[in-house]
């Protein structure tokens, strides 16, 4: 079977697939001599990179890469030379194409070649320095439970943080994602990243929660931010049409300069900005002088404005203040505020209700993105015609190179350049190249600056530190770390998520199932999370039936006490569960279990699938996945609820039975059955696992 890469969009090719699975069966009948000259990247029809390369080139696959370096995106390679044994680096190798092509992460969602570059480059080539040390050859030598001890030592050793050891847990899972399939045998001795993360990571780095902004705060710099937008946005057309003129003033100039080379009369300049401070120089009139006189309307235009670039500066401010809205006042993810396009605003009725809707693509735990709505208002809606607006002359920029590029047969790139002409966030500091996509570390510092722009107001009064400290109760470190009375707010992309979250649960704003929807969750559990510390902030204060509170509270230590018991004699599931099963001594004592519950030694919470008694020690891998949740010691699945389990798994093999699923629904629905089928195996049921039907044959 030959090797059907597809020329540059990899992830709508049903052959890649049985590429993957056909590179795994030739390694096992030939060795990895057998696929070394297969095609691993491929560009219009020819080969880029084949399997043996130390470095492929996967610029193409990117999903925001430009070969343009004015683009100023990531090139997109692979580079496996630091990976020294040649068995391992093969294996690495393997791995990417399996993430690229196969399946990434438990949801099967696409994942940049950068991701996957830093899975290689940074976590896996420090996985074969381990492997190296100790004289070992293969990524499968991990799966001894001596040798990943001596592994989490090594980590240890070499100083990583809570963060990167979470990482290396969660790549290291990846890797056994695809064991099934692969030429070797890999299974990690412990399965929550999260967990291996706090024994082996070096001491104080463990990951606190993004902090919500405090009330005084977050009005403050929301306040500036509506103003900024409500003062631009009767003034958008304008300030548009300026910045267009003012770019064709500059391209005029540059003109100018371009003739004066060919004819002789000036030197050629060297370097863009050369040929910037040039262009302008050379425009037909000043570049203040047209600014100044189309903004004379406006009431901008002041003595002081002895700058051309004072507009720009002040696009610059607008168009922060306008992301600020997007986020602050939607709640979305900053991936989905920058999918935001010119016509994503809707006003409709519902219910006979008016409602501003916002649409964008949601792509996290989705595959390929899916276009979503989130409840707005109208603020955000100005928000994006004032960003439509003055990035305009920007867009239409990207759109004219997307032409060019279509037209001499560069399809992957005129693609990228269609992308850019949509986005609403570009930035242009140099108009002798084409505008930027805002990147992270862009953004990150345009929204500190715009916080320092508001003056004394933003700073961080002992008050404030307070209220952060009670909001945010399991960040200590981090406020600690970041925050002091008399500094500037380090407002940060998703700290407007989290504010929003706290908002809404702290003043009774909406129903926790209604912030979920509008955040995307899959599970409940996360959106509490977000919305940790709202709660408490909630009801403070407030003065309590104290005889009410003791009543509710001995009606739940009993609630608690009758299932543990019950849980002690039934049938139940569940790493807690099964420990307690049959110890009728302490478990199914009534008045031992009551005790332990009443000195708080012994609780019990709610999940969509059981219980927990974990309690804010739960590490929440399962909001991300129930199955996490089973084996876990903490764990509690009770008789009704494994019956529902029992009956979930009936319907969803049954579903399956009657039609022909896609790769997509087939791997949505076999993540709840798979969990559903730990409960089982848990309880000790006698069951038949579930198979897809896909199997690998020796041929």
């Amino acid at each position: 079977m030959k090797n059907k890469l597809l020329n540059n969009s990899p992830k709508t090719n049903n052959d890649l697939q049985a590429n993957f699975e056909h590179l795994c069966q030739t390694v096992k009948q030939t060795g990895w001599s057998g696929i070394g000259s297969e095609p691993v990247s491929v560009r219009d029809g020819a080969t880029v990179s084949v399997f043996d390369d130390n470095k492929w080139d996967w610029s193409h696959y990117e999903k925001n890469a430009s070969s343009l370096s004015k683009a100023g995106v990531s090139a997109g390679y692979l580079n496996f030379s630091n990976i020294k044994n040649v068995n391992v680096k093969n294996e690495v190798k393997l791995l990417a194409y399996g993430w690229m092509f196969f399946v990434s992460g438990r949801f099967g969602k696409d994942v940049n070649v950068s991701y996957i570059g830093f899975r290689t480059s940074v976590i896996l080539s420090f996985v074969s320095k381990f492997l190296d040390s100790q004289g070992m050859g293969s990524l499968s030598d991990l799966s001894e439970v001596n040798v990943w001890g001596a592994f989490g030592v090594f980590v240890k050793e070499n100083d990583w943080t809570y963060s990167g050891c979470s990482q290396i847990g969660t790549t290291l899972r990846a890797v056994e994602l695809l064991s099934p399939h692969l030429p070797f045998h890999f299974a990690t001795v412990e399965k929550s990243p999260t967990k291996w993360a706090r024994k082996f990571a070096r001491s104080g780095t463990e990951k606190n929660q993004t902090l919500s902004i405090p009330t005084r705060l977050a009005e403050v710099i929301y306040g500036e931010a509506v103003r900024v937008v409500e003062e631009a946005y009767p003034h958008a057309e304008l300030i548009g049409s300026t910045l267009k003129k003012e770019y064709q003033l500059f391209c005029e100039g540059k003109s100018i300069v371009q003739r004066m080379v060919e004819c002789g009369d000036l030197k050629e300049p060297v370097g863009q900005r050369a040929w910037t401070r040039l262009a302008w120089k050379h425009a037909p009139i000043k570049r203040q002088d047209l600014v100044n006189r189309e903004m004379q309307s406006t009431g901008w235009v002041s003595d002081n404005n002895n700058s051309g670039s004072w507009l720009t500066t002040k696009q610059r401010k607008i168009q922060t203040a306008a992301f600020i809205c997007v986020l602050g006042f939607t709640g979305m993810r900053d991936g989905e505020a920058f999918g935001v396009k010119e016509d994503c605003f809707v006003h409709t009725d519902i219910g006979g209700l008016p409602v501003d809707l916002v649409q964008s693509v949601h792509k996290k735990l989705t595959k390929g993105g899916k276009v979503e709505e989130w409840v707005s208002c109208p603020i955000v809606g100005k928000a994006i015609v004032v960003a439509s607006a003055i990035t305009k002359y920007m867009r239409d920029q990207w759109a004219e190179e997307g032409v060019r590029l279509a037209l001499k047969g560069d399809i992957h790139e005129s693609e990228v350049a269609k992308i850019a002409s949509e986005s609403l966030w570009l930035i242009q500091q140099d108009k002798n190249v084409l505008p930027n996509y805002k990147t992270s570390s862009g953004v990150s510092e345009r929204l500190k600056l715009f916080v320092r722009e508001c003056g004394e107001e933003a700073l961080i009064t002992g008050a404030d530190l307070d209220e952060v400290r009670k909001q945010n109760p399991e960040s200590t470190q981090k406020i600690k770390t970041t925050l002091s009375v008399g500094g500037h707010w380090p407002l940060a992309k998703h700290q407007m998520r989290r504010t929003f979250a706290v908002f809404v649960v702290k003043n009774k704003l909406g129903h926790p199932i209604a912030l979920k929807q509008q955040f995307k969750h899959i599970h409940l559990k996360m959106t509490e999370w977000y919305a940790n510390g709202a709660m408490q902030e909630r009801v403070r204060g407030i003065k309590q039936d104290e005889s009410l509170n003791k009543l509710i509270a001995d009606v739940l230590v009993e609630e608690t006490t009758g299932i543990i018991v019950d849980a002690a004699s039934g049938d139940v599931s569940g790493g807690f569960g099964n420990a307690i099963q049959g110890d009728v001594t302490v478990y199914g004592s009534w008045d031992s279990v009551y005790a332990l519950v009443k000195q708080g030694r012994l609780s019990l919470s709610g999940t969509a699938h059981g219980y927990c008694k974990g309690g804010y020690q739960c590490d929440m891998d399962g909001a991300i996945n129930p199955s996490f949740c089973v084996p876990c010691e903490n764990s509690l699945i009770t008789e009704a609820q494994l019956s529902w389990w029992r009956n979930k798994r009936s319907r969803l093999v049954d579903y399956l039975s009657s039609i022909t699923p896609s790769t997509h629904e087939l791997s949505h629905f076999l993540t709840q059955i798979r969990a559903a089928e730990n409960v089982m195996q848990s309880a000790g049921d006698d069951f038949q696992k579930y198979s897809t039907g896909i199997e690998i044959k020796e041929v």
